[in-house]
């Protein structure tokens, strides 16, 4: 699976979309990126690369897939340390972590089959409203639950990691604004799929006191 959604990438962006890794953008994100892996567990299990996508090919964004983090250029701009890019590493090696893309695909591809099947041999309206049921009461909610537990678990990484916790309210902010002066998002940060940004924000100030705490006591003097 990884592989097809490794390939799925290399097609929608190309294969020159990859930053080469003697560019200082690569290096910084493979450094930050192998010492929340270090602290994740995940490095143990497997092989994770880490890619940096030219921002004509990608918008600001950062994907992950399994075994897989991909970040575009444009959001690195925004990144104005190795902290707030900790931040949004953390929160892609967190959906890892959690199995997020194995637990959507575990109930949406039958789902998708299903509805693809009843379009086809039944009726083309009765699956488009199966379609939009489908996302309304399990995609959308899933999708925002999921990004939430990324946020906390990603939070919690990148302190265990003695990356400074604030900086994820610092880059999410960024991103905000990024986002509203790319005109990507109107509203909020991700659309539909993540919670509101004020919702976001909230939970981060919620969580902070505990991942302070962490990262004091992991990253004590030796």
């Amino acid at each position: 699976m990884a592989a097809e959604d490794f390939n799925h990438f290399r097609f929608e962006y190309g294969n020159r979309c990859f930053l080469p890794e003697e560019d200082p953008r690569v290096q910084q994100v493979k450094r930050v990126g192998e010492r929340i892996l270090r602290v994740s567990g995940l490095r143990d299990q497997g092989r994770w690369e880490f890619f940096v996508i030219d921002s004509t090919k990608m918008d600001m964004n950062a994907v992950t897939i399994p075994g897989k983090v991909f970040v575009s250029a444009s959001l690195l701009v925004l990144a104005p340390n190795d902290d707030c890019l900790a931040a949004v590493l953390s929160h892609e090696v967190a959906h890892g972590l959690a199995r997020h893309a194995a637990e959507y695909m575990s109930v949406a591809r039958p789902v998708a089959i299903i509805i693809r099947l009843i379009a086809h041999t039944i009726s083309r309206d009765l699956g488009r409203d199966l379609g939009r049921i489908f996302k309304n009461y399990y995609e959308t909610p899933f999708l925002k639950r999921t990004e939430s537990e990324a946020d906390y678990i990603g939070l919690m990484l990148m302190a265990q990691a003695c990356y400074n916790p604030v900086e994820a309210l610092t880059m999410h902010r960024l991103m905000v604004n990024g986002a509203k002066t790319a005109d990507t998002s109107p509203r909020d940060f991700g659309g539909d799929s993540h919670p509101s940004n004020e919702t976001r924000i909230e939970q981060f100030k919620q969580w902070m006191p505990e991942a302070l705490k962490k990262r004091a006591v992991c990253c004590l003097p030796k």
